[in-house]
């Protein structure tokens, strides 16, 4: 069986798969990958033609048994590769505010996100932060990875404590009526909007 890492998301530069093909090539030689039988699924669409320029580099570097690409999923597909993976990773050069990290924190993976990402997840118990390069990604997978099953559901735990108390459904709405209700001089100014 072993243990998988998920990436969803476009397949595109600005994701930074090459710098994560880079990593999960490091880590194959050093034997991490090995230990717990990491494989890492790459999961989204194909766009620029980037998806076949990060296989080629992913088969030039001998990773074709330990990187899958499975194309873009949807409704239930999307859900099971969620339910199927131990981790998530996002090793983007820039992110506005990405809800595959927040999917995946609410299907409590533990996630490794570049500070790009902008969303502190290792302060908030939820996960690594790290920088879009192959030493700085192979160091938080590499703590991700000395992580005990108990620990890892820990952290994912926390991550979906995070998007209950403040991303789901029943939170947003009623900020954003407290937002409406301010506009409309009905009420004080709500924490959510800040004013700096």
């Amino acid at each position: 069986p072993g243990r998988l890492l998920l990436f969803l998301g476009r397949i595109h530069p600005k994701k930074g798969l090459h710098v994560l093909v880079d990593a999960w090539s490091r880590l194959a030689m050093a034997g991490a990958l090995e230990r717990e039988g990491w494989s890492l699924v790459v999961a989204g669409p194909d766009q620029l033609a980037h998806e076949a320029k990060v296989r080629r580099d992913a088969e030039a570097r001998g990773l074709g048994d330990r990187i899958h690409f499975v194309g873009p999923l949807w409704g239930e597909a999307k859900a099971e590769a969620f339910a199927a993976a131990d981790a998530f990773v996002l090793p983007s050069y820039t992110e506005g505010f990405s809800v595959a990290v927040l999917e995946a924190m609410a299907w409590r993976l533990p996630v490794v996100i570049t500070r790009a990402c902008n969303f502190d997840v290792e302060s908030l118990g939820a996960g690594l932060l790290c920088e879009a390069t192959p030493a700085s990604i192979v160091d938080a997978l590499g703590r991700l990875f000395a992580l005990k099953d108990a620990e890892r559901a820990d952290v994912g735990a926390a991550g979906r404590n995070v998007v209950v108390a403040n991303y789901a459904w029943d939170r947003v709405t009623q900020e954003l009526s407290s937002v409406y209700q301010w506009l409309l001089g009905a009420a004080e100014r709500p924490g959510c909007v800040r004013l700096d």
